[in-house]
C-alpha cells in the first residue's frame, strides 16, 4: 500500500482538527481514509478502535492499513509505540503514524511477531479477556480455547471445559462483578501469589493484585477440566 500525498493530506487533516489527542483510523485497499473515534480513556497517549468501527471500515473496502497521530509531548512522538506494533501485528496490516511535532509520517510493516497477552490494546470482541484467556492457556499450558464466537461468559467457560470450583489455584479464572457497576462482569486470570491479569475495557491488559475488595467481588471460581 503506497501512501500517497492524497492520504497523507487526509490523516494530517484529521490529526490536526484534534490536535490534543491522537487521531485515528484506517486506509482501504482503494485510497479511502475512515476516520475513527479514539476510544482510549487517556487519548492523549494512547488510541483504541471499538470494534463497531473496524466492521463498519470492512464494508467499504479492505482494511490495507491503520494510522494515528502522535501529539506534542507524548513520549514517542516519532516512534511506534509497542501497543502501536501490537495492533500492527494482531491485524496484520500497515501502521502509519504521523507526528505532529515533526510534521512527518512514520510506517512500520508487520513481522509477524507474537503478541504477548500483557500490555495488550482492548478492542471489544476482538482483543479482550476472551481473547486474553485464549492466548494464554496456550502459551502457559498448551490447552487450545476454540470457542470464541460466544461472549456470554458462561457459555464461553462451558463451551470450552471450564467447570465451577470451590478452591482457587493457578490458572483459575474468575467471574468479577464490579462494585460500582452492578451490570458489568468480568473474567480475570489467576496467577498465584495473590496476582491476576485483567483486560479492563479500553484499557491495556495487566497484573495487579487480587485485593480484599476483588475478593469480596468474585462470583465464581472456574478451572479446566484438563487441569
Amino acid at each position: 500500500m503506497e501512501l500517497t500525498n492524497k492520504i497523507k493530506e487526509e490523516i494530517k487533516k484529521h490529526a490536526l482538527s484534534i490536535s490534543s489527542k491522537e487521531c485515528c483510523g484506517f486506509i482501504l485497499n482503494n485510497g479511502m481514509v475512515i476516520r475513527c473515534i479514539n476510544r482510549a480513556s487517556d487519548s492523549e497517549v494512547h488510541f483504541i478502535i471499538a470494534a463497531g468501527d473496524i466492521n463498519k471500515a470492512r464494508k467499504k473496502g479492505e482494511i490495507v492499513a491503520v494510522y494515528h497521530s502522535h501529539v506534542p509531548g507524548d513520549y514517542g512522538e516519532d516512534r511506534f509505540s509497542e501497543n502501536d506494533i501490537v495492533i500492527a501485528e494482531h491485524f496484520n496490516v500497515k501502521a502509519v503514524l504521523y507526528s505532529l511535532k515533526d510534521d512527518k509520517f512514520y510506517e512500520y510493516q508487520p513481522t509477524g511477531k507474537p503478541i504477548t497477552y500483557l500490555g495488550r490494546p482492548y478492542v471489544r470482541n476482538i482483543m479482550d479477556e476472551f481473547d486474553l484467556i485464549k492466548d494464554y492457556y496456550k502459551k502457559e499450558l498448551n490447552i487450545e480455547i476454540l470457542e470464541l464466537h460466544n461472549r456470554n461468559i458462561e457459555i464461553f467457560l462451558k463451551k470450552n471445559g471450564f467447570v465451577g470450583v470451590g478452591e482457587l489455584k493457578k490458572h483459575d479464572i474468575l467471574v468479577i462483578k464490579w462494585q460500582n457497576d452492578i451490570n458489568k462482569r468480568q473474567m480475570v486470570l489467576y496467577v498465584g501469589d495473590n496476582k491476576i491479569i485483567i483486560h479492563p475495557e479500553f484499557e491495556t491488559s495487566r497484573i495487579t493484585d487480587y485485593n480484599y475488595g476483588l475478593k469480596n467481588w468474585t462470583e465464581k471460581i472456574y478451572r479446566h477440566n484438563k487441569m
